[in-house]
């Protein structure tokens, strides 16, 4: 155990801590990240609430399944630059398009309410990657970025409680016709 000693000790560094603010700052950044998180769950809530009035279930699925993933990505270092980005001709949509580091990602986003019929990223098949490959093609020519710096993620998300995510890094690779 602790001797009067270390006791001291403890009592003279907690008191310079003090005094030096350092505890009161800690404190401040904590409340502030407590507060940022309950904004998160309250825009959540309300965008939910709105989505299940003009939604079918699916879209409402689709949607925070979506806003999920854009905030898990974001979490993990990545910088989001566009959402459901449509190509002008065509019917291809890429959900999210991120940036890690100098490589461009473009993110397709699979939810589903529950497992009970498999996992969400079965639903991407080759009609779909061709329709990525197109939209990506014409994103990149757009941006002026090169077709090495592509990736293809995607992220499965099964909206439990708490929703399981799962990041898939380089799903399916980048076709040379882009």
């Amino acid at each position: 155990m602790h001797t009067d000693k270390d006791k001291s000790r403890l009592d003279r560094l907690s008191c310079r801590l003090r005094q030096s603010g350092i505890v009161q700052i800690l404190i401040r950044v904590h409340l502030r990240a407590s507060a940022a998180n309950s904004l998160y769950r309250f825009a959540d809530a309300a965008r939910d609430r709105y989505r299940s009035r003009h939604a079918t279930t699916e879209q409402a699925h689709g949607r925070r399944g979506e806003d999920l993933a854009h905030r898990f990505l974001r979490r993990q270092g990545l910088t989001v630059v566009a959402r459901n980005f449509h190509q002008r001709a065509g019917r291809g949509e890429l959900d999210i398009v991120a940036w890690d580091r100098q490589t461009i990602v473009f993110v397709e986003v699979k939810s589903r309410a529950s497992a009970e019929f498999g996992d969400p990223g079965r639903a991407v098949g080759t009609d779909k990657e061709k329709d990525l490959r197109r939209a990506a093609g014409e994103y990149l020519r757009r941006c002026g970025v090169a077709m090495e710096q592509a990736r293809f993620d995607l992220v499965n998300i099964v909206l439990t409680d708490p929703p399981a995510i799962e990041w898939i890094k380089d799903a399916f690779p980048v076709s040379r016709t882009l």
